[in-house]
């Protein structure tokens, strides 16, 4: 699968817009700070292969108020935004 097949499959996933996502976006970097060396193993920065993407296609699409939740939402919005 291509990254932009990908990225068009992730695009359907969600439609926030800055006030839905800054305060996910403060979730995560707030987790960050307490747990630096998740980072890694979280995705941050990549890579963006196949699992990745597979993780997107996989979410709830209701708050459970995880750092996995939101993460996954921020990294919609990155995928989405990156293009």
């Amino acid at each position: 699968m291509s990254p932009l097949q990908n990225t068009s499959d992730s695009d359907g996933l969600d439609m926030l817009d800055i006030e839905g996502i800054y305060p996910l976006y403060n979730r995560v970097e707030q987790y960050l700070e307490e747990f630096p060396n998740e980072r890694n193993m979280l995705q941050i920065d990549g890579p963006y292969n196949e699992s990745f993407y597979e993780k997107l296609l996989d979410l709830s699409t209701e708050d459970d108020g995880t750092v996995g939740y939101a993460l996954t939402k921020v990294s919609v919005n990155k995928s989405q935004s990156s293009l």
